[in-house]
């Protein structure tokens, strides 16, 4: 009986024997242990995945989660939990590195500088004086101190992301809502001067989307600057989404609970053009339809189907 392993962790091992003083080895294999059920930012897994796994910031305490995959060398989702503990100090820049579970060769080579030095792009709409950035899919401003920081700063938890206009601007605008939720104290709310209700905890998966569920969107890639750069090919994502979701509990039963979703398409956004325009919010179910993704999946079915149907950006901000 194995003992001491970590909720939701993927575990590789091998048998051997030994045979005339020489060691023989068999096949490596995998095999993956579960996550408590109050893990309600986890969207369900159906096997087929390259890489589910989570970052812990220290001893059990987990960071957040992700889904990876190999083809597309990039998180497909990232889920972790938002509080306002987590977010009263100021960022501090941290160096990315490789993920050490993941072999280097599924990682993007943009460890030490961004796209622009080793890769570059054909094809996709982009202003020529505009870059793609390493985009966060957990915010770094989302993990307060160095060691919880740090772990924002791997390369799995990146994606190819439009600098001007993207990243910089209305998803930038969007990131920040997930903390202007959480965050009460007095002294910190020059930084989040907002009308938001807020919640002890904030529940979030966020992810690209390359292709939705039977669509044939083109998807193009950034190449190599060298043949050098492993890998040479990295798709860029054709749209991004993120999702919400806050609950009200009696003790450890939940009572009732409110989700919501914002779609973006991956492009250069106008002065004026803010992620709470209707166009860009919708149903926890409709990104589900998009993505194939069964989000929330930990929550009670009596009352999960009303909860990912709800398309108000009003009734999200104001539920207590």
């Amino acid at each position: 009986m194995l003992s001491g392993l970590l909720n939701f962790t993927t575990y590789y091992y091998k048998a051997y024997v030994i045979e005339g003083g020489e060691y023989r080895y068999g096949d490596v294999r995998t095999f993956a242990t579960s996550a408590p059920s109050d893990w309600l930012e986890l969207p369900a897994t159906t096997g087929d995945e390259d890489y589910v796994g989570t970052v812990f910031r220290s001893g059990t305490t987990r960071n957040y989660a992700f889904c990876y995959s190999y083809s597309r060398c990039a998180p497909l989702w990232t889920a972790y939990t938002l509080t306002e503990a987590d977010v009263l100090d100021s960022p501090i820049r941290a160096t990315w590195s490789y993920n050490e579970a993941i072999k280097p060769e599924y990682q993007v080579s943009v460890s030490s500088s961004s796209y622009p030095t080793n890769y570059s792009s054909s094809g996709f709409a982009i202003s020529s004086d505009n870059l793609f950035a390493r985009g966060h899919q957990i915010p770094d401003a989302d993990r307060k101190n160095s060691t919880d920081k740090a772990q924002t700063y791997i390369l799995s938890n990146q994606t190819p992301q439009i600098q001007n206009s993207f990243n910089g601007g209305i998803w930038s605008s969007l990131e920040t809502a997930e903390r202007q939720f959480v965050v009460t104290d007095s002294s910190n709310q020059s930084n989040y001067n907002s009308q938001f209700t807020t919640t002890d905890i904030l529940y979030v998966v966020t992810g690209p989307c390359y292709q939705t569920v039977g669509g044939n969107e083109t998807v193009y890639e950034l190449t190599g600057r060298s043949q050098d750069v492993v890998p040479y090919k990295v798709p860029i994502p054709n749209y991004y989404w993120k999702v919400f979701l806050k609950v009200k509990k009696s003790g450890n039963q939940i009572q009732s609970a409110c989700a919501i979703g914002f779609w973006l398409a991956h492009k250069e956004y106008k002065n004026g053009e803010k992620y709470t325009d209707s166009t860009f919010i919708k149903s926890v179910n409709q990104i589900e339809a998009w993505t194939g993704f069964n989000l929330f999946a930990n929550l009670p079915d009596s009352i999960e189907e009303t909860v990912e149907d709800n398309s108000s950006w009003d009734s999200f901000k104001t539920f207590e």
